[in-house]
């Protein structure tokens, strides 16, 4: 029983550090998320018109969470093995590469 017990355990762990089920995890954030704030285009929209304000230029809705993106990438630096971080970083390239796409596909004839 102990050994079984042993052999789930480092189951359970590698299938936590899989890339299927960080994408899994990124996934249920960003759906979690969802109801709680509502629309991630909508937010990214909205703080996409903020950092315009700030930064006085122009910032696609896409590029907002690229930018947040940004800030994962900086703390991954300090702490590489923080998984979400990496959840994190998953979710937000994954919301900026949805909207880039739709973007491009609107901007066809």
């Amino acid at each position: 029983n102990l050994w079984k017990r042993q052999m789930n355990k480092h189951q359970t762990q590698m299938e936590m550090k899989s890339p299927f089920s960080l994408l899994d995890e990124s996934a249920s954030l960003i759906r979690e998320r969802g109801k709680q704030y509502g629309n991630f285009e909508d937010s990214f929209t909205t703080n996409a018109k903020v950092l315009e304000l700030v930064l006085k230029q122009e910032v696609k809705p896409f590029q907002a969470p690229l930018i947040l993106a940004i800030t994962k990438l900086t703390r991954l630096l300090f702490d590489p093995t923080n998984r979400d971080s990496w959840v994190d970083l998953i979710a937000y390239l994954a919301m900026a590469a949805s909207m880039a796409l739709k973007e491009k596909d609107e901007t066809l004839p």
